[in-house]
């Protein structure tokens, strides 16, 4: 699959509630583009509706390296810290 073609699977999976198949897409786009940034926030916001709290730290803090004035990783971390 191309890029595009597994950033649409994980959008739509997302949008449809199917939380697994669009974390695993995410996943997928990052194996493709590490530093990825709506990638990073999506797979991000995936593990915080799972409950996977500490992995969604850990992409956070990944998050806030790449890109540090993103408010979003700071949201998504402090709403998993809590």
């Amino acid at each position: 699959m191309q890029f595009q073609d597994i950033y649409r699977e994980g959008t739509e999976a997302l949008q449809r509630g199917d939380i697994t198949h669009s974390a695993a897409c995410w996943d997928e786009l990052l194996d493709l583009e590490p530093e990825d940034e709506v990638a990073l926030q999506n797979l991000a916001f995936c593990h915080l509706t799972l409950g996977n709290y500490k992995e969604t730290i850990n992409i956070c803090e990944k998050g806030n390296v790449l890109v540090p004035g993103n408010l979003e990783f700071r949201r998504l971390r402090a709403e998993a810290a809590y």
